[in-house]
C-alpha cells in the first residue's frame, strides 16, 4: 500500500538511488538523513529552519500529515495524508529506500 501511495508523490519526487531530483528532493534514502540536507535541492527557509533534526518515522508521520503545520512556510504544496494508516504504510515504504 505504501509503494501504491508513493505513486502519488511521484509527480514531484523521485525515489531511486542515484536519480535526480524533480520538483521536489529524491526521497531515497530519506529516513535517518537530516532535514533540508540534499545538497542538490533549494529547500524553503521553514525547512532550513528545521536542519539540525532528523527524518525519523514521527518526524514523518507529523510532515505528512500536514506539511504547512510542520514547517509553516513551506513550499510544498501538498496538503497532507488524511488516514493515519497510510501514513504509517507510506513511511514503511520510505524505509525500504536504503
Amino acid at each position: 500500500n505504501g509503494q501504491l501511495l508513493a505513486k502519488s508523490c511521484a509527480a514531484c519526487h523521485s525515489f531511486q538511488k542515484g536519480e535526480s531530483r524533480k520538483v521536489g528532493p529524491n526521497l531515497f534514502g530519506i529516513l535517518g538523513s537530516r532535514i533540508a540536507s540534499k545538497p542538490d535541492f533549494p529547500y524553503s527557509e521553514a525547512l532550513q529552519a528545521l536542519r539540525g533534526r532528523t527524518w525519523t518515522t514521527d518526524e514523518l508521520y507529523e510532515w505528512l500529515r500536514d506539511p504547512g503545520a510542520y514547517a509553516p512556510g513551506t513550499t510544498m504544496s501538498y496538503g497532507g495524508l488524511l488516514d493515519p494508516q497510510d501514513r504509517m504504510d507510506l513511511i514503511a515504504y520510505l524505509i525500504t529506500l536504503k
